[in-house]
């Protein structure tokens, strides 16, 4: 996929330091792997507690609820215009939240 980012934000710097990592990857790939120490480094990247949040972290946004309530529905005395409002919150959970209101909403459980 091509994506055309601008490296002075926040998501640019993000996407720069992504592709750093891509880019060592495929240069270590093709080194001796084989030595001691290195076998040892990599078992240290393999137990790594940030690399593995990391190559979790675009599962957790996949993940992402797409449940949506009516503002109104909850808001109405306060708001002139209504909007959707989606629930914040990844993985399975028993109630929906919205961090930007604090609005929480039952999720619907079938069988």
């Amino acid at each position: 996929m091509i994506t055309n980012t601008d490296c002075r934000t926040e998501a640019g710097i993000t996407v720069g330091l992504v592709d750093a990592i891509i880019t060592a990857a495929r240069v270590l790939v093709a080194r001796d792997l084989s030595p001691s120490a290195v076998r040892e480094a990599l078992a240290d990247l393999r137990q790594d507690e940030d690399v593995a949040a990391l190559l979790a972290a675009e599962a957790a946004v996949s993940a992402a609820c797409k449940e949506e309530v009516w503002s109104w529905d909850h808001f109405r005395d306060s708001q002139v215009d209504g909007y959707w409002i989606r629930c914040s919150l990844t993985g399975p959970h028993l109630e929906h939240e919205d961090s930007h209101t604090g609005l929480t909403w039952p999720a619907l459980v079938t069988a």
